[in-house]
C-alpha cells in the first residue's frame, strides 16, 4: 500500500528495490518487477485527471525527494536538512538511483505533474554537475528526456 511505503525508513527504501516500479509506473514493463503496472499512454492521460492519483504520486515524489536529501517547498526544490547524509549515497557518481530518478520524473510527468518534474529537473541540473563534474551529462540527459513532452 502507498501509505506503508511512504512510512518506510530511508534504510528500508534503500534495501527494497522493487517498490519504485509500483510508485512510479511507466508504459513499459520492468524486467526487475514484471508484475508492476504498465499503463498505456491513454490510461496515463485518464489517471492524470484523477485527483487521488495525482495526490498519491505527489506524496510518493515528496518521499523520494526526502530520500535523496531534497525538499519541494511548493515553488522550488531545494537541499533539505538531510542533504549531506542522503546525497552521499548518490550524488557523486552514477548509481541505480539515476534510473530511479528518471523513472520518477517520467512517471510524474505522465501523471499530470510535469511542472513539478521540471522543478526537480532544474535542481538536479544545477546540483549534479557540481558534485559529479565529469560524468553528470549522461544522467542529466536522461532526466531531461524523462520530463520532455
Amino acid at each position: 500500500m502507498l501509505s506503508q511505503v511512504l512510512a518506510w525508513s530511508d534504510s528500508q527504501l534503500a534495501s527494497t528495490p522493487d517498490y519504485i516500479q509500483w510508485l512510479f509506473p511507466l508504459t513499459t514493463h520492468s524486467p526487475f518487477n514484471p508484475l508492476a503496472p504498465a499503463p498505456t499512454l491513454e490510461e496515463f492521460a485518464e489517471l492524470a485527471q484523477d485527483l487521488a492519483v495525482r495526490s498519491g504520486v505527489g506524496l510518493a515524489a515528496m518521499r523520494m525527494l526526502k530520500f535523496y536529501g531534497l525538499h519541494y517547498d511548493g515553488s522550488c526544490v531545494i537541499k533539505a536538512a538531510n542533504w549531506p547524509e542522503r546525497s552521499a549515497l548518490w550524488i557523486a557518481w552514477s548509481t541505480t538511483h539515476d534510473r530511479y530518478i528518471s523513472r520518477m520524473l517520467r512517471s510524474i510527468s505522465l501523471l499530470g505533474l510535469r511542472p513539478e518534474a521540471k522543478l526537480v529537473l532544474q535542481t538536479l541540473e544545477a546540483l549534479v554537475p557540481e558534485y559529479r563534474p565529469s560524468s553528470s551529462a549522461r544522467a542529466v540527459g536522461f532526466w531531461r528526456a524523462a520530463v520532455a513532452e
